[in-house]
């Protein structure tokens, strides 16, 4: 049996994030809010990352010319969003931008690789 795209996906959030990929944890007995990844002893990090992959991402190019703003700037960058039929709102990074801040390191857009990367 082939290991799944999305599986390796998660493999590379964990290898990033200085965790590991939790087994079954869309799995009704895995618990509610057992996210993706856990430490790597098996124990919850601090916290819930949930791993999603599409084929195509509909924020990629709004992503994109936030990031190429904030390097001409030469400041970190973050990505809000607001949904309008609520009052929500949330804010999306890169991810070695987010295993960074987690690690408490220096966090330079002019450190850090394109999108994907």
């Amino acid at each position: 049996m082939s290991d799944k795209a999305w599986k390796q996906e998660e493999r590379r959030f964990a290898a990033a994030l200085g965790l590991r990929r939790r087994p079954l944890s869309g799995n009704s007995r895995a618990g509610l809010g057992a996210g993706d990844l856990m430490n790597k002893d098996g124990t919850r990090p601090g916290i819930l990352v949930e791993v999603k992959s599409w084929k195509r991402m509909p924020l990629t190019k709004h992503l994109e010319k936030t990031r190429a703003e904030a390097a001409v700037e030469g400041v970190p960058w973050a990505f809000g969003i607001h949904e309008k039929a609520s009052q929500r709102r949330f804010v999306v990074c890169e991810l070695a931008y987010f295993a960074r801040l987690l690690r408490g390191e220096p966090c330079f857009e002019g450190e850090l690789g394109r999108m994907g990367d």
